[in-house]
């Protein structure tokens, strides 16, 4: 079949409604983000504590899943692997926890409070509502693996394994170039064609800079040989790749406050510009609290204080790219709620936002 073949197909399943993709979550943002899409790649930046991990938790694994699972669960196969470098997975269990919680009953309560750390001593109120959730980690855990730390090659080596135990990979006649010079002729991949007639298999790695290191590489090779594969296997597989970077101090910079510019850019990021290239979506969060601003992009931030971040859409390989959108931060629980545009804001709002108080019973 040719490429247009090919296109034409694709078009006609969006006529079907077959390219709606995943919800993430997100109303407004939809416009330029168009759902979860297979055969796309995200990165996700940020700087320590912007919630960057959160972020990437909330829009791409949980809305997804409870999209999945409440709208396409009898045509769709779902998995997700998730390389949680920074977190170990108990700890993402109890958060999720924490926002089951806060999402069923509107209780807010954080990782400490559940684990009785320190002086926290968890309720028989708040244990009951923990055992509550478990019906729905029963299938979150059946669709999604939290793995530990691997190497370029051993994240490779996973999905790839999957794939093709979950499909079959067609192949075909390529010319190459032998050892003696003449040309020969050896199979080559063609195309993938999975089971199952629609399968979402997301990939998210929290954070690129903590991958294990393979063969000498340093810590920039790691990334871009992750990225590599990565790429590759979006290719052939249609699989969803999530990258979460660290942005580097530059966005800081005096020269950057002298020039108004503060906030992130694609050169931000740090380590590698691989990540950037390779991404269909580059998007970063930002916290001006942390800079102690009075206001930033039209919102008051003496009154939101760190419930507020912006998100910068810095790339978009099929729509448009510099969009910033304000977004509340429901640090606690890890969850993300667009606000309305800056000029539009009530006092309402504003106390919609802040007035969130954790459960200390």
């Amino acid at each position: 079949m040719s490429v247009f073949s090919n296109a034409v197909q694709h078009i006609e399943a969006g006529q079907r409604g077959e390219n709606i993709g995943l919800s993430m979550g997100f109303k407004s943002l939809v416009e330029y983000i168009p759902n979860l899409q297979k055969d796309n790649l995200y990165l996700i930046g940020g700087e320590t504590g912007s919630g960057k991990s959160a972020f990437t938790y909330n829009h791409f694994l949980y809305h997804p899943f409870d999209d999945w699972k409440a709208n396409y669960s009898k045509t769709m196969k779902f998995k997700a692997f998730v390389w949680s470098i920074e977190m170990s997975k108990e700890i993402v269990v109890t958060k999720a926890i924490c926002r089951r919680i806060f999402i069923q009953h509107k209780i807010l309560v954080d990782v400490n409070y559940i684990l009785s750390r320190g002086k926290n001593r968890i309720s028989s109120e708040i244990y009951n509502l923990v055992i509550s959730t478990k019906d729905w980690f029963d299938e979150f855990e059946d669709r999604v693996l939290l793995l530990p730390n691997e190497n370029p090659t051993g994240i490779s080596h996973t999905i790839r394994n999957y794939m093709l135990d979950n499909g079959t990979v067609f192949t075909k006649d390529v010319k190459v170039k032998g050892e003696d010079g003449n040309p020969k002729i050896v199979q080559g991949f063609d195309y993938y064609k999975p089971n199952y007639p629609d399968m979402y298999v997301i990939v998210i790695i929290d954070h690129a800079a903590l991958i294990k290191k393979e063969r000498g590489f340093n810590k920039k090779e790691t990334i871009d040989k992750t990225m590599e594969y990565l790429i590759d296997l979006r290719n052939r597989y249609k699989i969803i790749p999530v990258v979460v970077q660290q942005l580097n101090r530059e966005i800081s910079s005096t020269d950057r406050f002298k020039q108004g510019r503060i906030g992130p850019q694609l050169a931000d990021f740090k380590e590698t510009s691989d990540t950037c290239d390779g991404a269909n979506y580059v998007m970063a969060l930002f916290s001006p609290m942390r800079y102690e601003l009075s206001e930033y992009k039209g919102y008051n931030i003496t009154a939101l204080r760190d419930r507020f971040r912006t998100l910068s859409i810095l790339k978009t390989r099929d729509g448009e790219a510099n969009i910033h959108k304000g977004l509340a931060f429901l640090g606690e629980v890890g969850m993300f709620q667009e606000m309305p545009r800056s000029e539009s804001m009530t006092i309402q709002d504003y106390e919609k936002i802040t007035n969130h108080t954790k459960y200390n019973g």
